[in-house]
């Protein structure tokens, strides 16, 4: 949750701004928001433009300027055309080529490149989409440690791996569905998988958090 900008800066610094830039979104509108902005483009004043809000859905007589206004709202919500463009919460795109062979990129705030297309365009396109998530968890596990040290005198190695893996305390909680706290397999649906599965090996918790992604789990 506190290393995100040490990553990015990691990843820029590597690959470079030609193939490396954040992935944008493009933010739409919604139908009181676009209502509020096409009235005020048709020069309507604001009691008018409350009243066409707050009864949109009343049967009443609108002046050909009203009808106007609900009829291109209605087709800009309809096609889902952007408002503006803004960043994906984690996305990162890097590229083989210059990412200028594929899209003009914008700088924020933040002044780091943003790509005008969102995260479909670049699957259209072949573009890895990595996610650089802002992870509470870890950083949870990362203050704990540090706590540790500093009230017990205790180095905690999180990173023991192949005796997690070997751990019988911890087999016997995933085969018990008793995964509450565990980052990406403590939703309802994915613990309920995991007693089912009597899952107590390291592939077989990869395949049942695979599983449960929402298009995996939709596809039947």
């Amino acid at each position: 949750m506190d290393n995100r900008d040490a990553i990015y800066e990691y990843l820029f610094t590597k690959y470079g701004t030609d193939h490396v830039c954040l992935l944008g979104t493009h933010v739409t509108y919604q139908s009181k928001s676009i209502l509020r902005e096409l009235a005020k483009v048709f020069g309507l004043p604001k009691e008018e433009i409350d009243s066409l809000v707050d009864n949109r859905h009343l049967e009443m007589e609108r002046d050909h300027i009203a009808q106007k206004v609900i009829a291109y709202a209605d087709y800009i919500v309809r096609k889902e055309l952007p408002a503006n463009i803004s960043i994906h919460a984690g996305g990162v795109l890097i590229t083989e080529k210059s990412i200028y062979n594929y899209t003009a990129t914008e700088f924020p705030p933040k002044s780091l490149p943003v790509s005008q297309f969102e995260m479909h365009a670049a699957e259209d396109f072949g573009i890895y989409k990595f996610d650089i998530l802002s992870q509470r968890g870890l950083g949870h596990i990362k203050e704990t440690v540090k706590h540790i040290k500093r009230n017990k005198g205790v180095d905690v190695d999180v990173y023991q791996f192949k005796k997690f893996k070997e751990d019988e305390k911890i087999k016997d909680l995933m085969r018990h569905s008793k995964a509450m706290g565990c980052f990406y397999v403590e939703s309802p649906a994915t613990r309920m998988l995991l007693g089912k599965l009597r899952c107590d090996d390291y592939l077989t918790l990869v395949a049942a958090s695979s599983i449960i992604r929402p298009g995996v789990a939709s596809s039947g």
